[in-house]
């Protein structure tokens, strides 16, 4: 009889201590990278190229450049072209170089004529194409800057960073739904039509209001509009945008034929781990 109370009173404790253990949870440590070397190595350009040139660009009163921040730069194989912002945002120039720094003719200026460009987004050269994106309309010209056609975007789109080129007949735009208060995705085809939409994020009237997210007792601000950017990987494209920190993959092997196969989300948020021990 002892030992049956004995062996009873040995399993009630063994269940306590087993409940004890189970509650006690500890989150993983987060490891800092930057901090995790005791001593940085300097990287020495010397290490990766055998020679660094520089190439003094010819400017004159009409190609006087802003500071690099201004500038987007597109290298192509007998020139470069440069996306040179003024300071008006609504402005911009395109100028045009040789690789010896010479300047060369850039025939389309800016403007408001459907040759013009004006507004100017983005530059990105594909297949000695140069596309213009501009807020209403991608325009398209060859290196020398002679007009080719316009991409004039449906009604309805209304871009709020510069569009991704998925490739040369599938355009992304991270758009502002504003009828409907909404953030979104749009895929549009080379008559600026869209072939696919998808609102992924709501806004209110605070939008405009700098906003901010409690994090460990501190306050991070959070964007006006949510910074995006879209990215490729054989017939997938990957859509990250900070808003509500959501990766968007979308299957674009049937694109050509006007149709998107699926949009999945997967959050990408970091959040705080924790598992069981037992001490």
């Amino acid at each position: 009889m002892q030992k049956r109370v004995t062996a009873i009173i040995l399993c009630i404790i063994g269940a306590i201590s087993i409940c004890a253990c189970s509650q006690k949870t500890e989150e993983f440590k987060v490891i800092e990278i930057g901090n995790a070397y005791e001593k940085r190595e300097p990287v020495m350009a010397s290490d990766y190229f055998s020679a660094i040139d520089y190439i003094p660009l010819e400017t004159s009163e009409e190609a006087l450049l802003n500071g690099t921040n201004a500038l987007t730069i597109l290298p192509a194989e007998d020139r470069f072209i440069i996306l040179n912002r003024m300071e008006r945002k609504a402005d911009a120039t395109i100028e045009s170089f040789d690789l010896s720094g010479n300047l060369l003719e850039f025939k389309a200026q800016y403007g408001r004529s459907e040759e013009e460009f004006t507004n100017v987004r983005n530059i990105i050269l594909k297949d000695d194409e140069l596309f213009v994106f501009q807020a209403t309309r991608i325009s398209i010209y060859d290196l020398d800057g002679n007009y080719k056609e316009s991409i004039h975007f449906q009604e309805g789109i209304n871009p709020i960073q510069p569009p991704f080129m998925i490739d040369k007949r599938t355009f992304g735009i991270l758009g502002n739904d504003i009828e409907n208060k909404k953030f979104c995705i749009d895929l549009i085809d080379t008559t600026g039509k869209r072939i696919y939409g998808k609102p992924f994020a709501s806004y209110s009237e605070e939008a405009g209001k700098e906003r901010f997210i409690e994090r460990n007792g501190m306050k991070i601000p959070l964007p006006t509009f949510p910074a995006a950017h879209f990215y490729t990987n054989n017939e997938k494209v990957f859509f990250a945008q900070k808003l509500n920190d959501t990766l968007y993959t979308i299957d674009t092997k049937d694109l050509q034929k006007g149709q998107v196969i699926y949009l999945t989300t997967a959050n990408i948020l970091t959040t705080n781990l924790q598992k069981e021990i037992c001490s």
